[in-house]
């Protein structure tokens, strides 16, 4: 069985989902194990998700100010899980 990515990390997680396609994409998995693979496939693709969908709220904060620097606003209570 695949372990499961327990991370924020969005590149460890998506190296994890990698592997779970190559798994099911192989002639040498069971349809139990195919279908557990694709449960924690399905669970890192969400994490990936919620990951880049924070990176894009930071994004759209970015904004300059009065002397034309960026600065990053603080929205971190909007990104309360």
């Amino acid at each position: 069985m695949i372990s499961k990515a327990k991370t924020n990390n969005f590149e460890e997680t998506f190296n994890a989902l990698q592997t779970v396609v190559e798994k099911l994409e192989s002639d040498e998995i069971s349809l139990e194990d195919a279908v557990k693979a694709y449960e924690e496939g399905m669970q890192m693709i969400r994490q990936c998700t919620t990951i880049l969908e924070k990176a894009q709220i930071r994004i759209e904060q970015l904004s300059k100010d009065d002397v034309g620097q960026f600065n990053l606003e603080d929205i971190s209570s909007s990104l309360k899980e």
